[in-house]
C-alpha cells in the first residue's frame, strides 16, 4: 500500500502543478503574469512566509492545510506531527485541484455564455 501511495501521490503532486496552474488560473484569472505570480505565491511564497509571519501557536494548523504539505501527508513513508493523515492530506490536496477547476468551469461557462 505504502509504495502504491508513494508512486501515485508523486504523479499526482507533479501533475496538479500542471493542471492547476496551467488551465484552471488562466480560465480564472485572465492573465499569464496572474497566472505565474499566483502559482509561485501559492507554492512557494506562502509557506515560507507563513512559517516566518504565522504566530507559533497557528503555524502548524494552518500550514499544513497548504498545498505541498497535504501532498507531502498522503505521499510521506513516515507518519509525522506537523502533517494531515495520508486520507485526510489526500481529501485537502484533492479540493486544490477541484475548487480552482470548478471555479473556472463556472466563470467560463459564465464568461462565454
Amino acid at each position: 500500500m505504502t509504495a502504491w501511495r508513494l508512486s501515485f501521490g508523486g504523479v499526482l503532486r507533479s501533475e496538479r502543478v500542471k493542471l492547476r496552474s496551467l488551465r484552471s488560473s488562466s480560465s480564472t484569472l485572465l492573465g499569464a503574469a496572474v497566472v505565474i505570480s499566483t502559482l509561485v505565491a501559492v507554492n512557494f511564497l506562502i509557506p515560507g512566509l507563513g512559517s516566518l509571519v504565522l504566530p507559533s501557536s497557528w503555524r502548524d494548523d494552518v500550514l499544513k492545510f497548504l498545498p505541498s504539505n497535504a501532498s507531502d501527508a498522503f505521499t510521506s513513508v513516515v507518519a509525522r506531527d506537523n502533517l494531515l493523515t495520508s486520507g485526510a492530506g489526500a481529501a485537502v490536496f484533492a479540493a486544490w485541484v477541484l475548487v480552482p477547476l470548478i471555479a473556472a468551469a463556472v466563470l467560463l461557462r459564465k464568461r462565454n455564455a
